[in-house]
């Protein structure tokens, strides 16, 4: 493949504004060569291509759940495509501008890990001005099975999004026993950024899910019988490894006191703290998580909105 070739026809077509025709007859091909070209600029990730456009939010839903749930602020992205992937890069776009504005220099960032984390943070500015962030990593990420967390990349991004620092946090999000847990959180390294976890000014996560699609599971975490017994035990969700049930309860106390990072009752005291969540079945775990007042901003979709007032209003735990 010709690079430079690809470059050239590419910047021809979509900078100067040549017709695919125009460009043949420019570089002796045939019209039908042009297109594949251009087809492999895409593919290669030398054009990427952008719909830019103002962002519409719900207010009447943003309203009622700030109400409901005694929230610093809401973010709901109304509905405009009934395709999961753009709702969810909607409301990561949201949350990205929304921390552009709340992130001051010198502010301590916590950030976990996860799927959705990754997506917001492929949508935040790259800057290279030294701010004084503190970006930290608020659970442990290192996983029992080959699955990636991304979770490195993921404060790395946050870090040079925000001209900041990175502070990895190099531990298993869940140990085997409570013992190796404490071990693990006695280290002189690991307790300093524990600690700075507890203190940060902004709380950045992700509300999971309880099912096998979450990426604990699948990340070696738990047999199947485990987790069916989390399941039955009531877990709707999960924010930073800590499950929880659907009034926000811890479900599982054996398995919180294995788990390393920020305790949910740490999480409660942080000045603001960021839970994103995109997909209406992601509901239950966004009601527990509200419940439990572990989030004081949210950032969600029109449906997954309606869904947790309609639950919460119902008062369904099913």
């Amino acid at each position: 493949m010709d690079i430079h070739l690809l470059v050239e026809v590419a910047r021809m077509y979509y900078e100067l504004g040549k017709s695919q025709e125009e460009i043949a007859q420019i570089k002796g091909l045939s019209r039908s060569k042009v297109s594949r070209l251009l087809e492999a600029a895409r593919a290669e990730g030398i054009v990427t291509i952008q719909v830019h456009y103002p962002l519409e939010t719900v207010s009447e839903l943003e309203a009622a759940l700030a109400e409901t749930f005694k929230l610093k602020k809401v973010g709901v992205a109304k509905v405009l495509v009934n395709d999961l992937q753009a709702i969810r890069q909607d409301v990561f776009r949201m949350a990205a501008d929304y921390l552009v504005s709340a992130v001051t220099s010198d502010c301590r960032l916590g950030v976990s890990w996860g799927h959705q984390m990754y997506e917001l943070s492929r949508h935040l500015p790259a800057r290279s001005v030294d701010r004084g962030v503190s970006v930290i990593q608020l659970n442990g990420s290192l996983t029992r099975s080959s699955s990636a967390t991304q979770a490195s990349a993921i404060v790395e991004r946050f870090a040079r999004a925000f001209g900041g620092t990175a502070y990895l946090l190099p531990v298993p999000a869940i140990a085997q026993r409570a013992e190796a847990a404490r071990l693990f959180e006695a280290e002189a390294t690991i307790a300093a950024i524990l600690d700075l976890a507890t203190r940060v000014d902004i709380a950045v996560f992700s509300i999971g899910i309880a099912t096998r699609d979450s990426i604990l599971y699948h990340s070696g975490y738990f047999t199947d019988d485990e987790f069916d017994d989390l399941l039955k035990k009531g877990a709707v969700g999960d924010i930073c490894a800590r499950f929880f049930d659907i009034q926000g309860r811890i479900t599982d106390p054996a398995l919180d006191a294995r788990t390393i990072g920020i305790r949910l009752e740490q999480l409660k005291q942080i000045p603001v703290t960021v839970g994103l969540s995109a997909g209406s079945y992601r509901a239950r775990a966004v009601l527990g998580a509200l419940r439990g007042g572990y989030v004081n901003t949210l950032f969600t979709d029109e449906q997954t909105a309606r869904d947790v007032l309609a639950l919460h209003n119902a008062g369904k735990e099913g």
